[in-house]
């Protein structure tokens, strides 16, 4: 046996560490410094020490795992601004940060925009239509398409005696134009929704059931990304797709990141990909970072970013007028810039926006914002982003 196995000991010493987000730089010192020490007694042959080291050395990861979690709790900041949430505000949310949150199972994510905005592709759909249906995508503007795939319905489609009936559906779409990205895109979405109607939710490990229809929308995802390697819709949806798998952050950040060099205004990429990786303060402001390195800082996309993670970091706390002062001052520095560049935005794009805008004030104890800001949404949205609304609480459970 040759040294030449310490090597890939190192790189499994490396990539597993950082699969569980942490820092695997030192581990791997660890072992190449520990292999030295054990080779210099003489006991054993060349390549084995190499192995026993390794074998101690994630022995002892999986003790300190069980003592110093994945991102730690220390603080830290973007740049020289103010934290996106503080250290005596984010204690209010310690309990509530491991806990799931709620999806809805009808859409990918959870913007309740009412079933007939997307009344066109139902009945393309079930008429087969699929020409039509591929020019009518096509046609759409950016906000637009966002929109569509984030709030298609497929409960629509889909009659409690014929829950494959969907799925066949749109095989047939894919078959019929297997070159057209949007086909494959939309049957990755219907095949998340199809694993977070068997049980799917973030941070849980999936069935047998829920883990193969996700595998079929990351192998459609990624399908779309060939044929359209700048397919926004197929970027975001590996976004969603990553964050219900349990990927690292940081693959989820990277994704993200390419998805906003491509698209800065993907708000709909921006909130689902924030939903997974805020859950702490260095995580609200490495998403922040994320963002700010792709579409700079003085814009509604960044100032967006920084509203989401002061909301992703307020869910579950109780509405308190006095949450934190240096919150509320960051949340309406934030409103400035984006209220100055809301009327460049999209329909859709100003309705997410608004929406989570009227949730933030909410928790902060504002009532007059948040109605203000609900009225400009007009209804199009669910008062509390991540939770179902009104209407989809009248739908019946799969």
């Amino acid at each position: 046996m040759s040294y030449l196995v310490l090597l890939p000991c190192l790189l499994f010493v490396f990539f597993t560490l950082r699969s569980h987000g942490y820092q695997g730089a030192g581990f791997t010192v660890g072992t190449a410094a520990l292999t030295l020490v054990i080779s210099s007694t003489g006991l054993m042959v060349p390549g084995a020490d190499a192995l026993l080291a390794t074998s101690l050395s994630m022995c002892l990861f999986n003790v300190v795992k069980q003592v110093w979690p994945a991102q730690g709790a220390a603080d830290s900041t973007v740049g020289n601004k103010t934290p996106v949430h503080t250290s005596a505000s984010i204690a209010n949310t310690s309990t509530v940060a491991a806990a799931v949150k709620p999806f809805c199972s009808y859409r990918t994510h959870d913007f309740a925009v009412p079933s007939s905005a997307n009344d066109f592709a139902v009945n393309l759909i079930e008429a087969e239509r699929w020409d039509e249906l591929a020019d009518t995508l096509a046609s759409l503007s950016s906000s637009e398409r966002q929109g569509f795939f984030a709030s298609f319905d497929y409960g629509q489609l889909v009659a409690p005696s014929d829950k494959d009936d969907t799925g066949k559906r749109l095989v047939g779409f894919t078959n019929a134009l297997p070159h057209n990205a949007d086909a494959h895109v939309l049957f990755g979405h219907y095949q998340l929704c199809e694993a977070k109607r068997m049980g799917l939710q973030p941070g849980a490990i999936p069935d047998a059931d829920s883990a193969a229809a996700l595998a079929v929308a990351f192998r459609h995802f990624r399908l779309a990304l060939r044929l359209s390697p700048d397919h926004t819709e197929a970027m975001c949806g590996l976004i969603l797709a990553k964050g219900f798998t349990g990927l690292s952050d940081e693959h989820i950040e990277k994704s993200l990141q390419r998805l906003l060099e491509v698209d800065p205004l993907h708000f709909h990429g921006l909130v689902a990909a924030a939903c997974f990786v805020v859950r702490s303060t260095a995580g609200a402001n490495r998403f922040v970072s994320v963002v700010e390195r792709s579409v700079g800082e003085d814009n509604a996309t960044a100032a967006l970013a920084r509203i989401v993670a002061h909301v992703e970091c307020m869910i579950g706390t109780n509405s308190n007028p006095l949450l934190n002062s240096a919150t509320t001052a960051d949340l309406h520095r934030q409103l400035r810039v984006y209220n100055r560049d809301a009327a460049t935005l999209g329909l859709w794009q100003q309705a997410i926006s608004n929406n989570i805008i009227a949730f933030a004030f909410e928790k902060i104890g504002d009532d007059q914002e948040r109605e203000h800001y609900l009225a400009r949404a007009k209804g199009l949205l669910s008062p509390y982003p991540w939770q179902r609304s009104v209407l989809l609480a009248e739908e019946p459970e799969s």
